[in-house]
């Protein structure tokens, strides 16, 4: 499953005054380049495991089991916590 990202939304071409320049946004993405050349290589590798993520399914069952037993007990809302980092995971709760 490829995952795509548009920024179509945060450009000042989009938006107008506000926005993201054009130029800006292509001067950013060169400077960055080499680093997401290293990343693209990762992922093709299977070296960071994180890059793998998006596309992982084999934890969907088990969701959904949880989604089933929750709705069946009266669950309408979920509240996820983002922690920003693996090691505040236990500070958030």
């Amino acid at each position: 499953m490829a995952v795509h990202h548009s920024l179509d939304l945060a450009m000042e071409a989009t938006i107008g005054t506000g926005g993201i320049p054009a130029a800006d946004f292509d001067a950013a993405l060169a400077a960055v380049a080499p680093a997401l050349e290293r990343l693209k290589d990762d992922a093709s590798l299977h070296r960071l495991a994180l890059l793998d993520l998006p596309s992982e399914t084999r934890d969907l069952p088990a969701v959904t089991e949880a989604a089933a037993r929750l709705t069946g007990a009266g669950a309408t809302d979920i509240v996820l916590l983002g922690t920003g980092g693996s090691s505040l995971g236990g500070q958030t709760l």
